[in-house]
């Protein structure tokens, strides 16, 4: 197998993208700051939407993008009625239904407003002061340590959850909650009064969560997946990825995760 891939790899560094045209994809992506988001004008913006048509641009396709929500996007991927989506978690256990084309590598960190964080400055400060409320996603999944936590204060009635990132913002600004826990590129596009009123702290530091962009088996045939592959390995490799991460969400926010080599 490994050898069949960088044998493929290597005739198609031979081929142009014009060369290598195929049908148009449908890429489904899940709308959050940052990542995806569609502005009054119409125009669509943010890094996967970035990435999806890098990918496309070097393979010679075409990606038409769409919204997807956390509640179908697996169902719609695996099924093969999407062909890329994005925010999908990772696990070897999916890889028999997609292939990933890339991964990121990221920890979650808790928001506080900076009286707040000045008052309880470490986990074990949060801890024990039990009147503290924790905001949390949904469903959302998390390091093993982070869920542990989330999960021992779930059994204290000590966490309210919300939808997604912007409602716990919400949660957060309405003083209904004391913090959040969110991956940190959520916070971009914040604006600077917002940021000078806030603290992101590492508490989860080492704990991370897998995911990435991945492609249907059912959806995409194979040829084609490898071909996306190679082209988002040599994204990674030749630093496009982290330049589009460092546009869309700064320096700061990049930091918190990394790209790394997709298992094969």
């Amino acid at each position: 197998m490994l050898r069949r891939r960088l044998c493929h790899t290597l005739g198609l560094s031979l081929l142009t993208p014009a060369a290598l045209a195929c049908e148009p994809l449908r890429a489904s992506l899940l709308p959050y700051p940052g990542l995806y988001e569609r502005g009054a004008d119409g125009v669509e913006r943010g890094f996967d939407v970035d990435v999806v048509r890098e990918l496309g641009r070097r393979v010679g396709c075409e990606m038409r993008i769409e919204p997807t929500n956390t509640a179908r996007t697996w169902a719609l991927l695996s099924s093969g009625e999407v062909q890329i989506s994005s925010g999908i978690g990772y696990s070897p256990e999916r890889r028999a239904e997609v292939d990933f084309l890339l991964l990121a590598r990221v920890r979650g960190a808790v928001v506080m407003r900076s009286a707040q964080a000045e008052a309880t400055p470490t986990r074990a400060a949060f801890n024990a002061s039990p009147s503290l409320l924790l905001g949390v996603t949904r469903r959302a999944r998390r390091g093993a340590a982070t869920q542990t936590w989330v999960d021992k204060l779930q059994a204290e009635g000590r966490i309210r959850e919300g939808t997604d990132a912007p409602e716990l913002l919400r949660l957060l600004g309405a003083g209904r909650v004391h913090a959040v826990l969110l991956f940190p590129h959520v916070l971009a596009g914040q604006p600077a009064t917002w940021t000078a009123q806030h603290r992101v702290l590492d508490w989860m530091e080492g704990d991370t969560y897998q995911f990435g962009l991945a492609a249907s088996r059912r959806g995409v045939p194979e040829a084609l997946r490898d071909r996306l592959a190679a082209a988002a390995e040599s994204a990674r490799r030749d630093g496009t990825l982290l330049r589009l991460a460092e546009r869309h969400f700064g320096n700061e926010l990049a930091r918190w995760g990394e790209f790394v080599p997709v298992p094969r």
